[in-house]
């Protein structure tokens, strides 16, 4: 099926699946056009677990409201929640490139390490994130203490041109 709908003033088409797993989130790359016309850019789509059970979608608009304040270089920025058919989709920043587990798992069937100075690099890029997540204030100063909960190489971004951005927040 094809997935095509507008909400929020945009156009969504879906361009494939990035990950559909049942220990992992569904991600879906979508094209995402303003309604009137104007440039479109790949964006992802996250559906919201459990629209039926109201306590835990309430939790998890929560925590996507409170992602919407993380604007760091090393942070996936997340854009807010648009529906389509009853069904709530987190929109966030695409980032062209591949997971730091797909990096893992092709050093290991080459038989090769990665080097210790990619995983530092690669680490105190995910640590400085974290940390400014849980030191983020809101607008009227008060501190959001905001941390991730699920940390780790498939939630870890690495761009072509080296850039690392941690995901999945909210």
């Amino acid at each position: 099926a094809r997935l095509v709908f507008d909400s929020g003033g945009f156009r969504y088409e879906l361009y494939r699946t990035l990950v559909k797993h049942r220990d992992y989130d569904t991600l879906l790359v979508v094209w995402r056009q303003p309604v009137g016309g104007g440039p479109r850019a790949q964006v992802l789509l996250k559906p919201l677990d459990a629209p039926h059970e109201r306590d835990r979608h309430a939790r998890a608009r929560e925590e996507v409201n409170l992602a919407m304040f993380l604007r760091h270089p090393n942070i996936a920025e997340v854009y807010g929640v648009d529906t389509h058919e009853g069904v709530d989709y987190v929109v966030s920043e695409h980032m062209r490139g591949c997971f730091l587990l797909t990096v893992m798992d092709a050093a290991m069937i080459a038989g090769r390490k990665l080097s210790p100075a990619f995983a530092v690099s690669v680490a105190t890029d995910v640590a400085d994130a974290l940390d400014y997540a849980h030191g983020r204030e809101d607008d009227t100063g008060r501190k959001l203490h905001i941390i991730h909960r699920a940390a780790g190489p498939l939630r870890i971004r690495l761009s072509f041109n080296g850039r690392v951005k941690l995901t999945n927040f909210g």
